[in-house]
């Protein structure tokens, strides 16, 4: 469970997200493993944290989506601006 967990929180620090939603289902999978256990308390403790550490990789998550679509939506409002500029812009000696 600790390794699942940590490839998350790895992929997260990354911002890479295509790996942490790869990493979600994977620490899915391992939580299955305790469906309908009877579990110890240390067990009951470590699923606990566990919970709470992807509570706050989901809280991570939720404000770099937030982060991003603050980004598109200023990248949308300035669009006609950015094509006007490029149209009207000679393009650089020794640009492609």
């Amino acid at each position: 469970m600790d390794a699942a967990l940590r490839r998350l929180a790895e992929a997260v620090d990354r911002e890479d997200w295509a790996d942490a939603a790869d990493a979600d289902a994977a620490f899915a999978r391992v939580l299955t493993r305790y469906l309908g256990a009877t579990l110890s308390v240390t067990e009951r403790d470590a699923l606990a944290n566990a919970h709470a550490e992807h509570a706050a990789l989901r809280r991570r998550c939720e404000a770099a989506c937030g982060r991003l679509e603050t980004r598109i939506a200023e990248a949308r409002a300035h669009k006609e601006g950015w094509i006007a500029y490029a149209m009207h812009v000679e393009p650089r000696e020794g640009a492609a």
